[in-house]
């Protein structure tokens, strides 16, 4: 079910219905951690989508905060050096 509210998302967001797509992944994030707990790649994976979506709608310091928990479960679970951590480095430099 979480993929859906994901994928519905990201659906409205290519649409440009941002304030949806938000509503959507915001109950995937809440999924996800009901369903994975709050150390799981997934729920990081969660804030890292929600993150783009509120940077896309301008509010950065929720995206900020959303990059940094996303940051924070996927470096503690992949390492440091992962290409996925790298990556959300490199969105949040661009975001500040």
């Amino acid at each position: 079910v979480g993929l859906l509210f994901s994928n519905m998302a990201v659906a409205h967001m290519a649409l440009g219905d941002l304030v949806r797509a938000e509503e959507l992944q915001r109950r995937e994030l809440e999924l996800s951690e009901r369903v994975h707990g709050a150390g799981h790649p997934q729920l990081g994976e969660s804030h890292r989508a929600l993150a783009r979506i509120l940077e896309r709608r301008g509010d950065l310091q929720a995206a900020l905060a959303e990059s940094r928990a996303a940051l924070s479960i996927l470096a503690g679970v992949r390492g440091a050096g992962h290409p996925i951590v790298r990556s959300l480095r490199q969105e949040r430099a661009r975001t500040v």
